[in-house]
């Protein structure tokens, strides 16, 4: 409170009672894009239950105008903000939903037509979506795993392309 007072930080927004409508949208990409945040987050998953490094924000410097200062900001608290976001996102994109949207988003369904999950279960949905981001994730990394390095004299081929020369350095270890 007291570096509020002392003008060292940007007064605080008004009430959202009084405040027209935040665009939940746009306030989640300017958090999940920032790269203070992106670094904390990711030094939080390398540490485990170690020290969870907070968000080093730069602030404007009220001693020194044009100049920045760092905030450091739990990256608990971010966390918290994203929690209270996404539920006006969320109001955001129900209300540009459209008539010709389906019905039954095709990822609930499966190949052969079953549903994957309960579509009117909210944690059953949201869980699926997390699988299906852990397994995109590691179908990402398996595909990179086994591109071959790019040469600068020759353009990238998948190895659906090799040919015989290429199939063989691959299968001896050379590739």
């Amino acid at each position: 409170m007291q570096a509020l007072q002392q003008r060292q930080i940007p007064p605080l927004p008004a009430p959202a009672v009084t405040a027209p409508q935040a665009d939940g949208l746009g306030l989640l990409r300017l958090i999940l894009s920032n790269p203070q945040f992106q670094q904390s987050l990711q030094q939080a998953a390398m540490t485990g239950a170690g020290a969870v490094a907070p968000v080093a924000l730069p602030m404007p410097a009220a001693q020194a105008p044009g100049h920045l200062r760092s905030m450091d900001i739990p990256l608990g608290a971010v966390i918290n903000a994203i929690a209270g976001l996404t539920g006006p996102a969320l109001m955001q994109l129900n209300a540009r939903t459209s008539e010709a949207d389906p019905e039954v988003p095709e990822y609930l369904v499966s190949e052969d037509g079953e549903f994957i999950v309960d579509p009117a279960s909210s944690d059953d949905r949201a869980s699926l979506v997390v699988h299906m981001f852990e397994v995109s994730d590691e179908a990402q990394r398996l595909a990179l795993q086994h591109q071959r390095p790019l040469s600068q004299s020759s353009p990238r081929r998948a190895y659906t392309e090799l040919d015989e020369a290429d199939e063989w350095a691959r299968d001896v270890g050379l590739l």
